[in-house]
């Protein structure tokens, strides 16, 4: 079996493999589910009463769950957790009841924000973007949803 990143599972992506007769590049369609079997047609073994038939060659996709998460990783993926709509019983350490893990978030981030922009106001905006790393672009990203957005107006008042 193949293994994929969740992210991979998620978004999508493209992975290597060594095949029977050479290397492979494989593509993973966004919102693809473990033990998902793609078929490459032509590239398996060889019939053996033909000239030039190839067989296919089945790969097993199987997500590589992480075994450590950072705090931030944790973090993201709790706030995944509480948009996520259709999930069958409950997720340990979301409460769908209030949104606090996030409100506490966005206040670290306003009183570090106010710091930085005080201390490094001779920066480029540009050079700044370069500066956050990519966990914090997506955090930025899923603040800015306007569904989030939605359910923290509907859920603070």
């Amino acid at each position: 079996p193949a293994s994929i990143s969740i992210s991979q599972a998620v978004l999508g992506g493209i992975i290597r493999l060594t095949g029977l007769h050479e290397d492979i590049n494989l593509r993973i369609p966004a919102g693809t589910s473990s033990h998902t079997v793609m078929t490459l047609t032509g590239r398996g073994i060889k019939h053996m009463e033909s000239f030039n038939m190839y067989g296919d060659h089945l790969v097993h996709l199987v997500i590589k769950m992480p075994t450590k998460l950072s705090a931030e990783q944790v973090e993201l993926i709790k706030e995944y957790a509480y948009t996520e709509r259709d999930t069958p019983g409950t997720v340990t350490g979301v409460d769908k009841s209030r949104f606090s893990f996030r409100q506490k978030k966005d206040n670290t981030e306003n009183t570090a924000s106010n710091k930085d922009t005080a201390s490094d106001e001779k920066v480029p905006s540009s050079e700044a973007d370069d500066l956050k790393g990519t966990l914090a672009k997506i955090t930025d990203a899923i603040s800015s949803n306007e569904t989030v957005q939605k359910i923290k107006k509907t859920i603070l008042g």
